[in-house]
């Protein structure tokens, strides 16, 4: 690299013109000349290494990122959202020694930093005026340019940075003394000019994630007032979707400004107690991406990209912008338009019945599913790095259901990305008085075939009609066990907890409508270490590796039970005869990778009947794979699905089946995920809930009865249940509906439901007599749960078995 002369800075004011935010301050920096740039400036975005509050260590990748972005020659380098603290800090921003250190690692940051000449912009927390503010850093050649404070803070949902921060318009100073300068600039109001050469001066503008949400950015007042390179430092988390709309987001905004657009947000190593960050990183020109960072990355992800500034300054010289923007003026209206309303009976838009899995073709179903599945095994794998350095080791129960082959296929996939040996897994199977022989055989064999340690630990087998542990336990109370009733079900929930927590660090298995529900005992599958599957809706059921969506049909037609020899035995009424059974069976399965399984299976049998009896048996078997997975693993699986849920809690008299069926007792889940979605993320009234579920079309028909039973009997748990939600453990948010008690959902846990349920029952007297028909059903019925098609198209499965009303 070249020897670099001393920077020279010089700070002016220059009134670029009025706008909404006032006059703009011009910070003019000099940075070495270079030989031929033709107009090109080269960005670069930097997710690096972190740790959770520990500025000081921060501050030392973060010169690293600087250091390689040198050897890189980039040019202006933008770092996530309070990059050198961490995003995910919480109430430890309000204090001293967070603050203090935080300002000691932007000291150090400056000063390693002033060999290099390149413009970086650092997220750090910074006390101005007595206020705490969230801004960008920008320091370049050991200097500190400006400081610029987040405007529009969120306070929805997940985020609540009002409680921490302060927005820019609560700024008093418009400078500040910091790092041995004084009279650093400070406020929105900066643009940062940058002369790579005589030839080549463009402006920098910065904000901050939550700056571009709103409907008018600070960037687009930045871009009116002369900026070219737009930077924002973020911290957005990644939920099914959001990807997509991000990346539309930035790129329609580097368009609308007639500039690049350098976004970098917050990454692997943040705190995954209730999100997950992906490290989504991109830089886009005039609406066009030019390069995006993969999410997921760990370490230092630097990524650059050269903007062409000369085709920037064509396109601004050419689009007329008024130097003054002239004020909006909304007059009232002189009257009201005259309405003829009448009240609506049926919708001519189409509702989904499924809003989390909104498509149902396959390619879409398949790469949500990815989506959903890694950010679940991101959310773990930051967890039990965090807890577990150098002694990896879970402890899981295993019930044989759908939502515990979920977590555990979680966890194995998350061990496999540390590194960690599968065997430090352990499966638990509690097999009980409700116990059935199909799931206690499913979990036992799928834990052997994923590689993990695995072991038994009865509470009251069905050749033993009192287990010891519990029913010593409830005669202490004075109970007698009858394995029937509501306490000899919570008693065996919470024994099952205290075996898997005693064993180790404890994976949870609940889904997010069993928690909106409180269909679980509290204090026993309620509680874990950290739960995968909070965010994680039954009917929307994610493909993990190995599981096929059941709600689509993927290209599998096959009868499981053909695939054993024994099925092709010659049949006596065809003696003589020669007979020939050709098999060809394709399976698609989803990993986050495209996975073919092909199998060929040729089998001829010759009989000849004589004075002696001559068998010719001829198996031809052509197998082409990119992943170890095995036949028996998937039939598994899919006999896993097509499982009826069930809490397996009460005596079984049949080993084959469970008399205690879940949506025979609280509903169809396809009903209650339609509920939650439109009652959290939309925030309707139950009676808008009850006329829209009327007019969708579900898998299964239900009649406006069906729909008013179970939406209330929703209501009602849902209402009853938040103090079971006020005790939930920490899990991943991977879609728009979250029940975290730390910030996407907060509600008193002693409301009277009394007139809510009153609403509804009003609105059942007024709808039900006009409502239509129920509409007939995409899919036809479900076969019965023996068929092998049902394993793969049958909403049903088990639950974790430590689950009671």
């Amino acid at each position: 690299m070249p020897p670099r002369k001393e920077a020279k800075i010089i700070f002016r004011v220059c009134h670029l013109g009025d706008s909404a935010l006032g006059a703009f301050r011009l910070i003019d920096t000099l940075m070495s000349s270079i030989p031929c740039d033709f107009g090109f400036v080269r960005c670069g975005c930097a997710t690096p290494q972190l740790m959770v509050a520990s500025p000081v260590h921060n501050a030392l990748e973060h010169v690293k990122c600087i250091e390689e972005a040198a050897r890189r020659h980039v040019q202006v380098l933008v770092f996530p959202e309070l990059s050198l603290t961490g995003y995910t800090v919480g109430d430890l921003f309000l204090n001293e020694e967070l603050q203090t250190s935080a300002v000691r690692a932007l000291n150090q940051v400056v000063q390693q930093s002033c060999d290099y000449r390149l413009i970086s912009f650092v997220g750090v927390p910074l006390l101005i005026d007595q206020q705490m503010f969230n801004c960008a850093v920008a320091v370049c050649g050991g200097r500190i340019l400006g400081i610029v404070p987040k405007t529009y803070l969120p306070s929805y949902k997940e985020f609540y940075e009002t409680r921490h921060f302060c927005p820019a318009d609560r700024l008093v100073s418009k400078s500040v003394d910091l790092c041995d300068q004084t009279a650093i600039p400070v406020g929105t109001d900066l643009l940062f000019e940058v002369r790579l050469s005589s030839e080549t001066i463009f402006r920098i503008g910065a904000e901050i994630c939550e700056d571009l949400w709103v409907p008018i950015p600070n960037s687009s007042w930045l871009a009116l007032n002369g900026a070219t390179i737009l930077v924002n430092l973020s911290a957005s988390n990644d939920v099914v979707g959001k990807a997509e709309y991000r990346k539309a987001l930035v790129t329609q905004q580097s368009a609308r400004c007639v500039a690049a657009y350098c976004y970098c947000s917050c990454g692997y190593d943040e705190s995954t107690t209730d999100v997950v960050f992906g490290g989504d990183a991109m830089i886009t020109e005039n609406g066009t991406l030019l390069s995006r960072s993969q999410s997921f990355v760990r370490g230092v992800a630097s990524m650059r990209g050269s903007a062409g500034l000369s085709a920037t300054y064509i396109n601004w010289r050419v689009i007329p912008v008024p130097p003054v923007i002239p004020p909006l003026a909304f007059l009232p209206s002189p009257g009201r338009a005259p309405s003829d309303h009448q009240p609506l009976d049926t919708l001519q838009r189409q509702l989904s019945a499924h809003p989390f899995m909104p498509s149902r073709e396959l390619a879409d179903v398949n790469a949500r599913c990815r989506e959903i599945f890694n950010l679940q095994t991101v959310g773990l794998c930051r967890r039990l790095s965090s807890v577990m350095s150098g002694h990896p080791g879970v402890t899981i129960g295993i019930s044989g259901g759908l939502d515990s082959t979920l977590a555990l296929l979680v966890t194995v996939a998350a061990f496999d990305q540390l590194g960690w040996p599968r065997t430090k897994i352990l499966g638990v199977t509690m097999p009980g008085p409700g116990t059935t022989s199909r799931t206690k055989s499913n979990a036992q064999r799928l834990m052997e075939l994923l590689g993990i340690t695995q072991r038994e630990v009865p509470i009251g087998e069905r050749e033993v009609p009192i287990g010891e542990a519990v029913d010593l336990h409830l005669r202490q109370l004075g109970h007698q066990p009858c394995w029937k009733c509501l306490m000899c079900e919570n008693a065996q929930a919470r024994e099952r907890t205290q075996i898997l927590m005693d064993l180790g660090f404890t994976i949870g298995t609940g889904d997010l409508s069993e928690i909106a529900l409180g269909w679980c005992t509290y204090n026993a599958d309620q509680q874990s270490m950290y739960n995968p599957n909070a965010s994680i809706p039954p009917y929307m059921s994610p493909s993990p590796p190995h599981i096929p969506h059941f709600h689509s049909r993927p290209a599998v037609d096959v009868q499981p039970q053909r695939l054993h020899p024994e099925d092709h035995r010659a049949d006596p009424g065809r003696v003589g005869r020669p007979r020939e059974a050709n098999l060809v069976i394709n399976i698609s399965i989803s990993i986050g990778i495209s996975i073919t399984v092909s199998i060929t299976v040729s089998i001829t049998v010759s009989i000849t009947v004589s004075i002696t009896v001559s068998i010719t048996v001829s198996i031809t078997v052509s197998i082409n794979i990119n992943i170890s997975i095995s036949i028996t693993t998937s039939l598994v699986l899919f006999d896993i699905l097509g499982t009826p849920i069930s809490p397996e809690l009460i005596a079984v008299t049949d080993a084959s089946a469970s008399p205690q069926l879940t949506e025979d007792i609280i509903g169809p889940y396809e009903l209650h995920d339609f509920f939650l979605f439109y009652f959290i993320r939309h925030g309707i009234s139950p009676s808008k809930i009850y006329w829209m579920a009327t007019t969708c079309t579900f898998d299964q028909p239900y009649s406006p009865e069906d729909i008013y039973k179970w939406l209330r009997l929703f209501v009602k748990r849902f209402l009853e249940n938040q103090y079971k939600r006020d005790n939930s453990p920490a899990g991943p948010k991977v879609g728009s509906v979250s029940l975290s008690q730390r910030g996407d959902w907060r509600m008193p846990a002693d409301l009277n439901n009394k007139e809510w349920l009153a609403r509804l029952d009003e609105a059942f007297q007024l709808i039900a007599p006009h409502a239509h028909p129920a509409p007939t059903p995409v899919c036809s019925p479900a076969p019965p749960a023996t068929s092998p098609m049902s394993m793969l198209t049958s909403p049903q499965s088990t639950v974790n078995t430590a689950t009671s009303a």
